[in-house]
């Protein structure tokens, strides 16, 4: 077997263990098969008994979470893909929210499927990094993903906040992302709401310009439990996150049939209620 000849949706599975470390047996289900409940277990077990995934082996991780078996990985290699490396079982938790925010959005057209992990972006080279943020003073999110359905590339970020931090850990986190030149959205799930107080004292501290470059908080059950729908807070201003990306969509159009400069209009009204 090679890349070129095995089955679509072997190709796809592998792409997304190539770049997120692993992948579950729920994700391949929900986002990674076909609609037919029959063929989701024909395909879940061809690929299983295809040897190109190892799994993690304990009942504690989940007895249906998978990683590139060495198979998996000389296949993508001869193929010109290079996978990032396993994740680690103590960070799936974490990955899974960050995961199911991108293959939940990217299936019903929210973002695009070039998304990119920590892991993908921990992987490439110093100089490419700062090209995609526009700074060398970057911080790697926790998932980087651009907005389908916009004439111009609008580039945002997921942080998932699941620990308090120090105050000078949030003043840098502030300052990596107002230095990213890239960046036009950054969105922030929270587990404590003190993350979010915190994180408001140093966007005021470091005079964030979040008129340009909104900064969306929410909290981080809302987003697993609806990846699509959960409801962020750009200040005192409270939307669901399909409804605002919609907003911005219908903002550019509107703007474009009035010949307007749609992108760069767009882009300044981010985070301002319309």
């Amino acid at each position: 077997m090679d890349y070129q000849t095995m089955p679509d949706f072997q190709k796809e599975a592998l792409n997304f263990v190539a770049k997120s470390g692993y992948i579950r047996k729920a994700f391949f289900f929900d986002y990674l098969s076909s609609a037919s409940v029959s063929s989701k277990y024909k395909n879940w077990g061809r690929l299983i008994e295809s040897g190109l995934l190892d799994s993690y082996k304990s009942t504690f991780y989940g007895e249906d979470t998978y990683k590139l078996s060495k198979r998996g990985k000389r296949i993508l290699a001869n193929y010109g893909i290079e996978p990032v490396s396993a994740a680690y079982p103590n960070q799936f938790d974490h990955d899974d929210a960050a995961l199911k925010f991108a293959l939940s959005n990217q299936k019903v057209g929210i973002i695009n499927s070039d998304w990119q992990g920590d892991r993908s972006l921990r992987a490439k080279p110093s100089d490419d990094l700062k090209s995609i943020f526009g700074s060398a003073n970057y911080k790697l999110p926790d998932l980087l993903f651009s907005i389908s359905g916009l004439s111009e590339k609008l580039t945002g970020v997921l942080e998932i906040e699941r620990t308090r931090k120090t105050e000078s850990k949030y003043l840098d986190f502030i300052s990596a992302y107002k230095d990213a030149d890239n960046i036009s959205l950054i969105l922030i799930a929270y587990n404590h709401n003190s993350v979010k107080v915190n994180l408001e004292k140093a966007i005021n501290r470091r005079l964030f310009p979040i008129d340009d470059k909104p900064i969306g908080f929410c909290k981080l059950i809302d987003m697993i439990a609806d990846p699509v729908n959960f409801e962020i807070e750009f200040g005192d201003y409270k939307i669901q996150f399909s409804k605002y990306i919609n907003k911005l969509r219908n903002l550019e159009a509107k703007e474009q049939s009035n010949n307007m400069d749609g992108a760069k209009s767009t882009q300044d009204s981010l985070g301002v209620p319309q």
